[in-house]
């Protein structure tokens, strides 16, 4: 996932609908100051398509 950019669509491996994934979650978290560095406040929304499911970066204005 590249950092630094308003929106970013990062389709994970389509494995059918599943829990959030911890690792995930803990990376965003623990990357909130990196974020706060890059000006950016990224809310995490898990939206499924079907089979895939779809991380989506906003940025808040």
């Amino acid at each position: 996932m590249s950092r630094g950019q308003s929106v970013a669509l990062a389709p994970t491996l389509g494995r059918g609908p599943r829990p959030i994934d911890q690792r995930i979650v803990g990376r965003v978290s623990g990357s909130r100051q990196r974020q706060e560095a890059y000006g950016i406040d990224a809310a995490l929304l898990l939206v499924g398509f079907g089979n895939t499911d779809t991380l989506a970066f906003v940025r808040w204005r």
